[in-house]
């Protein structure tokens, strides 16, 4: 038997400033899966946090929110500008006239788990451009300038991985959402729902647009959401991450981070928080987002600071069997907490899912000749869905070699003879098709074969007629069609 284990990639070490790093996520829902692996070697990378100095100096020269384009706050009412008293800024989105929604890493940017004081947040809302915005100045027409009075953090923040990489924050006067166009609520997408892989997405914000420091328009870019899979992410945390690139060198950037990032069709809904991009810099996708939707982050913003937690893996997922036709493969989901329920996909790269369900087995056909299989598990529980994959079984060969059979005891007494059978398989785990017939009279007679245990079967032929010659005949067939006849063929006249 032969097992087909996913093994852990090293990440390289990610470039270093007061960026904190993170990883990706979307759920499976994608039907077609990627043959490649572009995103094995996905890496914790910068935080999107950083001063417009500390942007311009350590951000790569090239092309580089890097790509966008330029848009007004009418078309983003929901975004906001967070900026800190030492100057480094975030973005957010407003859930109400109280609260915005930001990611954990704008107010723990070094993981060392001491944030600043509230009151060293000031929000800037309506904004086009922050660049109008002086300090200790009125604000701009149409514009609203606030402090913050308290934030929470979610409990289960680790800035390592950027898991549950989100920040709540309570503003000290209240927004007021019916005096402009420019200032609104965002609703978010309710609890649950799963992006699909090529959902068109948008992300906003007032980052690094460019090789220079962060200018203060406020931009947009368009995305489409990679499934779970597709984006081969950490499954320890792709319940909490969507995942999403563009390509073309545009990506967010510093500056961007806790803005919203937004279902880019129909009404106004946000599904994630701007978490994270790669280490070789802006511009290189594909991008995370906290997703907001999994209930281990959703029962937080609620107001729970003991929210479910999602399954995490403590084991890779296996999967084991011949790579041939006919020959099951079985796939195991590995070790995981939170006592989840598990659901398998099993996929052929460049076909996509070839079965999904709860069967842990697949069973290839002739249709699956040279597809290399891989099973991808989907465990969930009350916090979400995580998402892990097998290693990849090498492409199905056809199965030519017949199974191998004896008969190895038989006896006849009265009008009843009784005989034993051994009959196995080299290139399947499954059960085999056993065949009895006895022959008298000029006829063929079909009998009962039953299933005593691995690789052992029994018949009994009752009421067979006297003084008649009766010549018993036993068979094996595989699930590739391979046939072996018991060179043992007992023929019998009973007597008495």
């Amino acid at each position: 038997m032969v097992v087909y284990q996913r093994r852990a990639t090293a990440a390289p070490p990610a470039a270093t400033t007061r960026s904190g790093q993170h990883r990706p996520r979307t759920r499976l829902a994608s039907a077609a899966v990627s043959s490649t692996l572009r995103l094995v070697a996905l890496t914790l990378v910068l935080a999107l946090t950083a001063t417009a100095t500390a942007a311009a100096s350590a951000a790569p020269a090239g092309p580089r929110i890097y790509g966008g384009s330029v848009i007004t706050a009418a078309d983003a009412p929901w975004q906001v500008y967070i900026r800190t008293a030492d100057g480094y800024a975030c973005g957010g989105s407003i859930l109400d006239a109280t609260h915005v929604l930001s990611a954990a890493h704008c107010a723990d940017a070094d993981g060392t788990k001491a944030p600043p004081p509230a009151s060293s947040f000031t929000v800037l809302a309506g904004f086009s451009d922050v660049s109008t915005w002086v300090p200790g100045k009125p604000a701009p027409a149409g514009t609203q300038v606030v402090g913050v009075s308290a934030f929470r953090i979610h409990p289960y923040y680790d800035n390592a991985t950027k898991t549950d990489d989100a920040m709540l924050l309570t503003l000290a006067a209240p927004l007021n959402l019916t005096a402009s166009p420019n200032v609104k609520a965002i609703a978010l997408a309710p609890t649950g729902t799963e992006v699909a892989g090529a959902t068109a997405l948008r992300v906003t914000g007032f980052g690094q647009s460019g090789a220079g420091a962060p200018d203060g328009k406020l931009r947009a870019l368009g995305l489409a959401a990679l499934s779970d899979d597709d984006c081969r992410l950490p499954p320890a945390i792709s319940s909490m991450i969507i995942c999403a690139d563009v390509g073309g060198g545009q990506s967010p950037c510093h500056g961007d981070s806790g803005g919203p990032l937004t279902l880019a069709a129909g009404p106004p809904v946000q599904v994630g928080i701007v978490s994270y991009g790669r280490s070789e810099g802006c511009g290189v996708g594909p991008s995370g987002f906290t997703d907001v939707a999994t209930p281990e982050v959703r029962a937080w913003i609620e107001g729970s600071d003991t929210p479910p937690r999602a399954p995490r893996q403590q084991a890779p997922a296996v999967l084991r069997g011949v790579p041939v036709q006919g020959s099951p493969l079985s796939c195991e989901p590995g070790t995981w907490d939170g006592a989840p329920a598990y659901t398998y996909t099993f996929v052929a790269d460049g076909v996509g899912a070839l079965q999904s369900g709860a069967a842990p087995v697949y069973t290839p056909g002739p249709q699956d000749l040279g597809r290399t299989i891989t099973c991808v598990v989907r465990a969930a529980n009350a916090g979400g869905t995580s998402t892990a994959r097998t290693g990849t079984a090498p492409g199905i060969a056809a199965d030519r070699v017949k199974p191998v059979a004896r008969l190895y005891r038989w006896s006849c007494r009265r009008r009843t003879c009784t005989f034993s059978i051994q009959a196995a398989d080299p290139n399947s785990q499954g059960r085999l098709v056993v065949t009895a017939t006895a022959r008298y009279r000029g006829r063929t007679h079909r009998l009962k074969v039953a299933y005593r245990s691995t690789q052992r079967y029994s018949v009994t032929a009752k009421r067979l007629p006297r003084h008649v010659r009766i010549r018993f005949t036993f068979g094996v067939v595989d699930a590739a069609g391979n046939r072996r006849t018991v060179s043992t063929h007992p023929t019998v006249r009973l007597r008495g």
